[in-house]
């Protein structure tokens, strides 16, 4: 979200304290597209696939396997996650 959000005010031409990202007003049109794709996250078929809790994604994970999981659509042992990698910019349409 956070590549998300500094894109956002990047393309708007905002000047944002990168070190304060979350400090920083947010507009309407920004709140939107983050409700948004935490919607259309949390909807991903991994999460609610009940048989993958049994595999390891039902464990704690470290970010880099989640970072592997999001640029690849795969874990870093090679088990099929998410259909394709994940697109930011899909993330955010309804």
């Amino acid at each position: 979200m956070s590549q998300f959000i500094r894109t956002y005010f990047t393309v708007n031409g905002k000047i944002y304290d990168d070190n304060r990202l979350l400090q920083n007003r947010f507009d309407g049109g920004l709140w939107d597209r983050l409700k948004t794709f935490v919607k259309n996250f949390a909807d991903l078929p991994m999460w609610v696939n009940h048989d993958l809790a049994n595999t390891d994604i039902g464990g704690r994970q470290r970010s880099s396997y989640w970072a592997e999981v999001f640029r690849t659509g795969k874990s870093p042992d090679g088990m099929p996650m998410i259909a394709a990698p994940l697109d930011l910019m899909a993330m955010i349409k309804n």
